[in-house]
C-alpha cells in the first residue's frame, strides 16, 4: 500500500471568513501601506479599499447580486485588482477574459457562461454580447459619488469565487468552477508553511485568467505584503525584468519554468544575482534537474519549490522542494524533479484502470481529493461525471476523487513523481493544450479531411506539430491566420506535415504514439510557408537570420517574414533578443522587436539608430573641440591684452 502519513494533511480552515473580509482587516490594521506597485504608480490599502467599496456598489446598482456570473476584460493593472475585489465584494462570481485571446476564443466563453454583467476599463469590446456593459472609465464620475464604506453580503462556505477555462477535448474551452474555499485552503498552506517576512515583496506576472494567479494576486494582498504588477514589457525583456525585480527588492516570485530560466540566464551572463530574493515557487509544467542545478549555483540561498497542480485541483496539490535534489544523493538516480506530498486538506492516490491503490513504485494515475477540488465543470456533465468521481478509497459518501490523468508513482520517500500522460493533454510554456482543440480548429479548414496534433523538441523549448490529411498543398500561412482567430498564441503549431494516413493501431485507431515517438518526416512531407525573400542584403541581416535560424532550428527563413506568423513564440523573442544584444553589442528593447517583426525592419531600424547614436555621439564631440577651441582663444587674447 501507499505511504502511511502522506495523506495526513488535515489542518483547520475558517472558511466562513471570506477573501473581501480579509483584506478589510488588513486595510484597516495598513490603511496607508503599499498594496500594489504599477508602473512606478502605486496604490495603499486605504485608497483601494475605497475604490473597489466604490465600484462594487456602483456594479451593483446596475443589477449584480451575490451569485451572478460577471466577465471581466482588463489589463494586468491597479483598476484589474480594483475591479477584482469589487466583485468579491458583491459576492459575484468572475469570469477572466484574457485580453491576449482571439475575439472567437472570448465569445465562445461568454456564450458558455451566459453572463449577464461584462466589466471593462475602455469601450473596446467588439464581443458577442448582449447583457449589462460597465464601462469603468465612461462612469468614473458616478463611480466616485457612490459610498466608500465596506459591504456586507451573505456568502457561504459554497461561494463560487471563479470559474476558470482551459483546453479541452471537447474542442472548446471548458470552463472549471472553483469554489473560493479552494483558494483560501492554497493561501493558508503557504501562509503557515513559508510566512511572510515584514519586508517582503511578491510580484504578479502570470495572466489572471490562469488559477495559479489567485495566489499572485491575493497571496500578498490578504497579509498586508506590496505586490509588483509587472507589464507584458517587462517580462518579455531581461533587462526591464531584472531591473525591475532588483528595483523593487522583490523576495518571492511564483512563475513558470521558463520564467525562471531566463532569471538564471541573465544572471549567468551578467555575473548578478537578486540580493533581497529569499523564495522562488515554480509550476505549471514538469522542470529538469539541470534546471535546478542550475538555479542553486546562481541562487545558493534561495529554495525552489516545485509545486503540482490543475485547473480542477485550483491550482496546487503538492509540493516539493528542490534542494532535496542537491543535498540528497538517491534523487540524482530519477530523471524527474518530484512533485512532493500533499499541501493541507489534499489527498493524492495513484491507482489502477479499476481505481484500486497500486503498491509503492508502481505507476498509476495521480488521483486527487479533499478541499482543493473544484466543484465541477461548466455545461459538462458527462464529462463531469467521468473526472469528478466518488472517492472508493475513503468512507465518505460526500468525498470526491479528481482523476488527473497524469501517470506517476509513490517513492520510497513518500514523494511523487510524475510519469507522463494518459490522453492528449500537454503543457506548453506552462499551458495546458489539448490537441483535440487545435485539431478541430484545424479540421474546419477547408480541404482538410484529419488532422493529428503531437509534441516534439525544437531546440530548447517543446512545440507543437500537427500532420494532416487533405486534398492538396495548404497555404500555410493562410491557414496560421485563420487558426489565430480561434486559438491563443501558444496553441499555433510550430511545423505542419501532409500524410496520405496514418499509422493504426491493432485495433484500427490512429496511433498517436508511433506518431509522437517516430521523425515527422517519416510519416510525411513538410508543407512550407510561402517565403518571399530569403536574399541576404546585408551583413547585420545575415547575423539577425542566424541567430534566427538557431532559436527556430529553422532552415530557410524570409528577410520579410513576420515573426509572430512563423510559429515564434513570446519566449522565442525573448531569447533572439539576447543574443542580438550579446552578439552586436547593443541594448535593443524587446519592444523595439514587437514594432520591427521583420528580419529586414530589424536590420535597418538597427543600423539607423546606432547611426543616430554616433551622429549624437559626433556632435557631442565636435561641441567640446569647438568649446576647447574657443576657450584657448580666450586664453590667448587675454594674455595679448
Amino acid at each position: 500500500m501507499q505511504c502511511i502519513g502522506v495523506n495526513d494533511t488535515e489542518r483547520y480552515i475558517d472558511y466562513n471568513l471570506h477573501i473581501n473580509e480579509i483584506f478589510e482587516f488588513e486595510a484597516s490594521k495598513n490603511p496607508h501601506k503599499v498594496a500594489f506597485v504599477f508602473k512606478n504608480n502605486s496604490i495603499n490599502y486605504y485608497e483601494l479599499n475605497n475604490r473597489a467599496n466604490k465600484l462594487a456598489r456602483f456594479i451593483m446598482s446596475r443589477g449584480l447580486k451575490v451569485g451572478d456570473k460577471i466577465g471581466i476584460y482588463m489589463e494586468r493593472s491597479i483598476e484589474l485588482i480594483v475591479g477584482l475585489l469589487a466583485i468579491i465584494k458583491v459576492g459575484g462570481t468572475y469570469i477572466a477574459l484574457d485580453t491576449s485571446y482571439p475575439e472567437a476564443r472570448i465569445n465562445r466563453i461568454i456564450k458558455d457562461t451566459d453572463i449577464d454583467f461584462l466589466l471593462c476599463q475602455h469601450m473596446a469590446t467588439s464581443f458577442e454580447f448582449n447583457g449589462t456593459l460597465i464601462v469603468i472609465d465612461d462612469n468614473n464620475e458616478l463611480i466616485n459619488q457612490e459610498l466608500n464604506t465596506n459591504l456586507k453580503n451573505d456568502l457561504d462556505n459554497e461561494y463560487i469565487l471563479n470559474i476558470v477555462y482551459t483546453s479541452s477535448s471537447t474542442g472548446n474551452p471548458k470552463g472549471v468552477i472553483i469554489k473560493e474555499s479552494s483558494v483560501l485552503n492554497r493561501l493558508y498552506w503557504m501562509w503557515e508553511e513559508y510566512p511572510f517576512q515584514k519586508n517582503d515583496v511578491t510580484v504578479l506576472q502570470k495572466s489572471y485568467s490562469l488559477v495559479a494567479a489567485t495566489w499572485e494576486i491575493f497571496g500578498g494582498l490578504l497579509k498586508g505584503i506590496p505586490t509588483l504588477i509587472l507589464s507584458r514589457e517587462d517580462i518579455y525583456d531581461s533587462n526591464l525584468l531584472w531591473n525591475k525585480l532588483k528595483q523593487y527588492k522583490i523576495t518571492h516570485i511564483l512563475a513558470s519554468p521558463a520564467f525562471f530560466k531566463g532569471i538564471i540566464h541573465y544572471a549567468e551572463k551578467n555575473n548578478e544575482t537578486l540580493d533581497y530574493l529569499r523564495f522562488a515557487t515554480t509550476s505549471a509544467e514538469p522542470i529538469s534537474m539541470s534546471m535546478v542545478r542550475s538555479w542553486y549555483k546562481v541562487f545558493p540561498k534561495v529554495d525552489l519549490l516545485n509545486l503540482y497542480g490543475a485547473t480542477e485541483c485550483s491550482s496546487n496539490v503538492t509540493c516539493f522542494n528542490t534542494r532535496e535534489v542537491i543535498t540528497n544523493k538517491s534523487y540524482r538516480k530519477l530523471n524527474n524533479v518530484p512533485i512532493g506530498k500533499p499541501i493541507y486538506n489534499s489527498k493524492v492516490y495513484i491507482l489502477d484502470e479499476d481505481l484500486l491503490q497500486v503498491e509503492n513504485g508502481q505507476i498509476g494515475e495521480m488521483c486527487v481529493s479533499g478541499d482543493c477540488v473544484a466543484k465541477a465543470y461548466l455545461n459538462l456533465p458527462k464529462m463531469t461525471k467521468e473526472k469528478f468521481v466518488k472517492n472508493p478509497v475513503e468512507n465518505d459518501n460526500n468525498a470526491i476523487l479528481y482523476r488527473t490523468g497524469d501517470l506517476a508513482r509513490v517513492l520510497p520517500c513518500g514523494n511523487i513523481e510524475l510519469l507522463g500522460r494518459n490522453d492528449n493533454l500537454v503543457k506548453i510554456r506552462g499551458f495546458r493544450v489539448q490537441f483535440e482543440e487545435v485539431e478541430n480548429v484545424i479540421e474546419e479548414y477547408k480541404k482538410i479531411n484529419k488532422a493529428i496534433v503531437c509534441k516534439k523538441r525544437y531546440g530548447k523549448e517543446d512545440r507543437l506539430i500537427v500532420f494532416l490529411v487533405c486534398e492538396c498543398d495548404i497555404d500555410i500561412d493562410n491557414l496560421r491566420k485563420t487558426m489565430k482567430l480561434h486559438l491563443p498564441e501558444y496553441m499555433i503549431p510550430f511545423k505542419f506535415y501532409k500524410v496520405n494516413e496514418f499509422p493504426k493501431t491493432a485495433t484500427g485507431k490512429v496511433d498517436r504514439k508511433k506518431i509522437a515517438h517516430g521523425v515527422p518526416e517519416e510519416f510525411g512531407k513538410e508543407l512550407v510557408r510561402g517565403i518571399e525573400d530569403v536574399t541576404i542584403k546585408t551583413p547585420i541581416e545575415n547575423q539577425i537570420m542566424n541567430i534566427w535560424k538557431e532559436v527556430l532550428g529553422e532552415k530557410v527563413i524570409g528577410i520579410h517574414d513576420n515573426y509572430f506568423e512563423i510559429g515564434s513564440s513570446s519566449l522565442d523573442i525573448m531569447e533572439v533578443n539576447t543574443k542580438i544584444n550579446e552578439i552586436l553589442g547593443r541594448e535593443l528593447s524587446v519592444v523595439s522587436m514587437f514594432e520591427h517583426p521583420t528580419i529586414s525592419m530589424l536590420a535597418e531600424y538597427l543600423v539607423t539608430s546606432k547611426e543616430k547614436v554616433l551622429n549624437r555621439n559626433f556632435d557631442k564631440k565636435l561641441t567640446k573641440s569647438k568649446n576647447r577651441i574657443n576657450n584657448s582663444f580666450m586664453k590667448m587674447r587675454r594674455k595679448q591684452a
